[in-house]
C-alpha cells in the first residue's frame, strides 16, 4: 500500500512539474513541486510531524532526481 502511495505522489507531482515548465515560470517550478510533493506525502502517508515529511521529500526528490538522470544518462 505504502509503494501505491508513492506511486500516486510520484505521478501527481511529475504532471504538476510538467504543467510548470509549459508555463514555463523557472523561478515557480522548484517551490510548486516541492510543496505539492510535500503535501501529499504528509496526507497519503498521513504523516503528523512536518518534519519527518520534510525530510522525506528532500530524500525522495533526491532519488527521483538521481534515477531519471540515470534513466537519460543511459539514452
Amino acid at each position: 500500500l505504502a509503494a501505491l502511495n508513492f506511486l500516486a505522489v510520484f505521478s501527481v507531482t511529475t504532471a504538476v512539474e510538467a504543467i510548470c515548465r509549459y508555463v514555463n515560470v523557472p523561478l515557480i517550478e522548484w517551490p510548486v513541486t516541492f510543496f505539492t510533493y510535500y503535501g501529499l506525502l504528509m496526507s497519503r502517508l498521513d504523516l503528523d510531524n512536518w518534519k519527518d515529511a520534510f525530510v522525506l521529500t528532500i530524500m525522495l526528490r533526491v532519488i527521483q532526481f538521481a534515477a531519471i538522470f540515470g534513466l537519460q544518462a543511459m539514452l
